[in-house]
């Protein structure tokens, strides 16, 4: 069954939930529910790279001192800032009874693969404007080189014909 978990400690010695966590009704962390007869109006993400270069990938130290229950990790972390993202891909953020925020990365992934394959096609369109520039520039070399022998070529019948009428 999909819904919410509560985690959470002890507090005056009563057990108090500080954290819901929804879930898909797959408790697996290693997998996340995602067979297609789950899930109904499905759409392309639009405009993903346009979304993956608004987002601003940050590093960070947490305010463990003033959210002692939260348990944050210690040490330098990087992420995102929940605000920022939300604006973005608000599909993607979570808010909590006390209004704080959290991103589903994993989430992000998908919006990722999407922003790659659109840049993979304008680094293909890219290769091939360029394939065709080079061969645009080895034409016009061919033919200032033949040009160049044209040139050459005239330059010494008019040298003939210069010293045929000094000649004469």
């Amino acid at each position: 069954n999909s819904g919410n978990l509560y985690f959470g400690g002890l507090d005056g010695g009563i057990r108090k939930p500080w954290r819901k966590i929804w879930h898909s009704g797959n408790l697996n962390p290693e997998t996340q529910s995602s067979d297609i007869r789950f899930k109904t109006d499905i759409d392309s993400i639009q405009d993903p790279l346009k979304k993956v270069n608004a987002l601003k990938g940050i590093s960070f130290n947490w305010k463990h001192s003033d959210f002692p229950d939260r348990h944050f990790p210690e040490g330098r972390q990087i992420g995102v800032i929940a605000q920022e993202v939300e604006k973005i891909l608000p599909e993607v953020i979570r808010t909590d009874k006390d209004g704080y925020k959290s991103v589903a990365y994993s989430k992000l992934s998908a919006v990722l693969i999407e922003a790659v394959k659109e840049q993979q096609k304008i680094i293909e369109n890219q290769e091939n404007k360029i394939e065709r520039q080079i061969n645009e520039i080895n034409k016009i070399a061919e033919n200032q080189k033949k040009s160049d022998a044209k040139i050459k070529e005239l330059e010494k019948i008019i040298s003939t014909i210069k010293s045929d009428m000094e000649k004469n």
